[in-house]
């Protein structure tokens, strides 16, 4: 493998991205991932190039790779919940926001992003019990400097009377 043409393509991707031209940025990461196949920030400019192509369930692929090579890449965290979300895979995207929160807790964009996921997770129940645990890790942090109120969330969501200690 040649660093310096992994490089190389590397940024020509991301510039070609950060310049509204997906399908060129596309082929770029597609040579990258082909050079370094275990490089994680390729994988996760060639997702976010998918997605801006429209090719979604592609894009989940990649991100999904991308975070399993390098667990603490917030963005993918961020970025495979969104696309989750497009997927109409709600309940996915709200463990990914959650595990974006936890690398970077009472991040406004993350908690937003997962707040909305939350509430357009239709169907949520008072019985079910994956949002009151996330509520329950996400909301209630020692020392936090921004509280969010998932329970409320919930609560609007849903009929009135809806349990939400948190409980699994």
């Amino acid at each position: 493998m040649d660093p310096v043409l992994f490089d190389q393509q590397l940024r020509e991707g991301e510039e070609h991205l950060a310049n509204g031209r997906a399908v060129e940025a596309v082929s770029c990461l597609r040579r990258c991932i082909d050079l370094r196949p275990d490089d994680a920030s390729a994988r996760l400019a060639l997702g976010q190039a998918l997605i801006d192509t429209g090719r979604d369930a592609e894009a989940l692929g990649q991100l999904e790779q991308a975070v399993a090579l390098d667990s603490t890449l917030v963005r993918g965290h961020i970025r495979l919940g969104n696309v989750l979300r497009a997927l109409s895979r709600t309940g996915e995207a709200v463990e990914a926001y959650g595990r974006a929160l936890k690398l970077r807790p009472a991040d406004p964009f993350i908690l937003s992003n997962l707040g909305n996921a939350w509430l357009g997770f239709g169907g949520v129940r008072p019985g079910d019990r994956l949002l009151p645990a996330v509520a329950h890790d996400f909301s209630r942090r020692p020392g936090d400097t921004q509280q969010p109120d998932f329970c409320a969330a919930i609560r609007f969501r849903n009929q009135p009377g809806g349990d939400c200690d948190g409980s699994p």
